[in-house]
C-alpha cells in the first residue's frame, strides 16, 4: 500500500525450472512473474462525473488512466 493508500500492489513469482539455453548451457529461471495493482481515484479526479471514468486493464506496459473507483493493472504473461 502507498503511503497515501491509493495504490495497492502485490506480485508473485512462481517456482524456478531448468531452462537450456541454446549455447548448451542449464540455468534455473523463474517461470513467470505476475504483478496486480490497483490505483483508487486520485483526489484530485474525485469530482469527475461517471462518465468520464472507465476501468483499465493493461498487460505489460506502463500506462496509466484514471476511471471509476479504481483502475486495475495487470501482467499474466508467463
Amino acid at each position: 500500500v502507498s503511503p497515501d493508500g491509493l495504490l495497492l500492489q502485490s506480485s508473485t513469482v512462481a517456482d524456478s525450472t531448468s531452462f537450456h539455453f541454446a549455447d548448451n548451457i542449464m540455468e534455473s529461471v523463474p517461470c513467470s512473474y505476475i504483478e496486480f495493482a490497483e490505483r483508487l481515484v486520485l483526489p484530485q479526479y474525485s469530482d469527475l462525473p461517471e462518465d468520464e471514468v472507465s476501468t483499465f486493464f493493461s498487460c505489460c506496459q506502463n500506462t496509466h488512466k484514471f476511471v471509476k473507483g479504481y483502475a486495475k493493472i495487470r501482467c499474466l504473461c508467463s
